[in-house]
């Protein structure tokens, strides 16, 4: 943890080579920190991270935007560059690890918040069609720190002053911790595409459950978002709800699934792959890493518990009904099997 500072500075080298190798070393320190317990060194690097990125450029202008988000904020836009440090593919992988090391904090606190609010959207408007599959990468970040608990208390033997530099800048009273988890949920719910929303789901249901069904709710909201969008998401939005009802696999065999599978390690340690990669063949390396994300088949079914929930069954009742719609059959072609096995699950359930 004493290098973390050191690695971070060094993302604003002078060359590029330095700014690979910190970002390796980055994405190294990430995956550190998940083999680790829930403990208050997630608080501490979450503390330093956040430091580093709301740090303002000009030491006596509070608020003036870091070096590092503005840097950030300019590779992203760049189009066509010369060396994958100097361009998006660099800077979608700091931000990936920047939302894991900052944990929850990466939407409790407003200004950070801001700063990935605005590089999330600048991400998914880029002209390449890989950078936005990358987007959807750094999209499954942002699902697993939504289920994340909060921070635990700081550790003892923290540095004073760098402890109140970091309440300043991260912690402005004005009501946004009420509605933090909402904007952030918001923008979790935005990225659909390339199997982000089944990632999503799959996050969910991993999650612990404190018995109030938020979260099982949250899979039924990102379901109609699913059947709405149409296309390979519709049909993947009717897989998934096949799973959830699903009486082959038992519920009671995923207790101990870790939300943190769905996370595209590949991604986040990209040397070699992305960051190693020439541009132009960028796609080829990006694509064996969307294949091995999570599929439909990481989803655990709903408990018989969960389907009890008057509100949760008519929920997967209009979902099923709405993706059956939605979908094209052509001339007197039979309809897939997968919606023929729904139909009798329903009419069984219904009994």
């Amino acid at each position: 943890m004493d290098l973390l500072p050191s690695v971070l500075s060094s993302l604003l080298a002078a060359t590029l080579p330095l700014r690979v190798q910190a970002c390796h070393a980055l994405g190294g320190f990430v995956n550190g920190l998940l083999s680790l317990p829930h403990s208050s060194i997630h608080t501490r690097i979450s503390e330093i991270v956040a430091a580093f990125l709301l740090a303002p450029s000009t030491p006596k202008k509070s608020g003036s935007e870091s070096i590092i988000a503005r840097t950030l904020r300019t590779l992203l836009g760049i189009q066509e560059p010369t060396h994958p440090a100097n361009g998006p593919v660099w800077a979608l992988v700091v931000v990936g690890c920047f939302v894991v090391l900052l944990g929850p904090r990466a939407y409790t606190d407003q200004q950070i918040y801001r700063i990935f609010y605005a590089q999330c959207n600048q991400v998914m408007r880029h002209k390449k069609s890989t950078i936005r599959a990358m987007g959807c990468l750094l999209w499954r970040c942002l699902a697993w720190v939504y289920v994340q608990p909060p921070l635990p208390p700081a550790p003892a033997g923290t540095d004073e002053d760098e402890e109140e530099e970091v309440e300043t800048l991260c912690h402005p009273d004005d009501g946004w911790p009420t509605k933090c988890r909402t904007e952030w949920w918001t923008l979790v719910q935005a990225v659909l595409e390339m199997r982000t929303g089944v990632s999503t789901i799959v996050c969910l249901l991993s999650a612990p459950h404190d018995g109030s069904g938020e979260l099982v709710h949250s899979v039924l909201r990102i379901l109609g978002n699913m059947v709405r969008k149409g296309g390979m998401v519709c049909g993947e939005a009717v897989q998934v709800v096949q799973r959830l009802v699903s009486t082959e696999l038992s519920a009671a065999q995923w207790e101990d699934d870790d939300p943190t599978a769905i996370l595209p390690t590949a991604f986040l340690d990209a040397y070699p792959g992305p960051l190693s990669a020439d541009f132009q063949n960028l796609p080829a390396t990006v694509k064996p890493i969307l294949d091995d994300c999570v599929t439909v088949d990481g989803i655990r079914p709903l408990t018989s518990g969960e389907l009890a929930h008057d509100a949760v069954f008519k929920g997967l009742v209009a979902l099923w009904r709405d993706g059956l719609r939605a979908v094209i059959i052509e001339g007197d072609m039979d309809p897939p099997v997968r919606f023929t096995r729904i139909s009798i699950k329903w009419v069984l359930i219904s009994l």
